[in-house]
């Protein structure tokens, strides 16, 4: 008889299930000095922020993307620009210093059959630009 095979998954989810559950804990515990800060905060400056934060993650994706071109990669100019701004967004969201970002690089890139040294080149010369 064939077992099942048992999921990983399961401990990602619970993980998850439980930091959420903690997070909301702190939103009930604070509510009204969140709803006191959501009152005093200055919602003019919004429109223009998300504005400029759009326009600089787009300009990084598409500033990787022609770094991939200009390297003779060959993959398409849509999936590395894809590939550029999750990778972005993972380094500015995770504090690992880029090492989660250029993984996940090296992960998304070789399965479209890129070498690793070629992520990792591209990736640094992204870097120093």
């Amino acid at each position: 008889m064939l077992s099942k095979p048992r999921s990983s998954l399961k401990p990602a989810y619970l993980i998850t299930v439980v930091v959420l559950l903690i997070g909301l804990g702190f939103v009930i515990a604070e509510f009204n000095q969140i709803v006191t800060a959501l009152h005093r905060a200055n919602w003019r400056a919004l429109p223009g922020g998300l504005f400029f934060t759009v326009i600089s993650y787009l300009s990084m994706s598409i500033s990787f993307a022609l770094v991939c071109k200009l390297s003779s990669l060959k993959m398409p100019l849509r999936d590395c620009a894809e590939i550029g701004f999750v990778t972005n967004d993972i380094n500015h969201v995770l504090t690992t210093g880029g090492v989660a970002g250029f993984s996940l690089r090296i992960i998304l890139m070789g399965k479209k059959n890129i070498p690793a040294r070629d992520v990792i080149a591209v990736s640094m010369m992204h870097f120093y630009l």
